[in-house]
């Protein structure tokens, strides 16, 4: 496994969840909330799009750049898969712990 620490922190921090707005910055941020059930309505927000292609830059930094099998170590792609694994699990549980707490 070839493991790339710089580029492993950047795909960490481009994952990792935003911190929520303060309150006297979010009214300039302020969309109107449609609670709608069709599918086609999650398309319509912007941060809905930042966040789609934020998430998509992550993983290819993390899965094709970051962490790397090497070809001639057996059982390097096994390690890769759990260093990979592992990474997403962190950035999940800070995810879960900032949104709900």
């Amino acid at each position: 496994m070839i493991l790339h620490s710089p580029w492993l922190l950047a795909a960490t921090a481009v994952l990792w969840p935003p911190m929520p707005i303060p309150h006297r910055l979010k009214a300039g941020f302020k969309e109107p909330r449609t609670h709608s059930r069709d599918p086609v309505a999650l398309f319509k927000s912007w941060r809905n799009w930042i966040d789609l292609f934020r998430s998509i830059a992550g993983v290819y930094l993390l899965t094709r750049i970051a962490v790397i099998a090497d070809p001639d170590t057996p059982g390097s792609g096994l390690r890769t898969m759990m260093v990979t694994s592992a990474k997403i699990a962190q950035i999940e549980h800070a995810d879960a712990v900032l949104t709900h707490s």
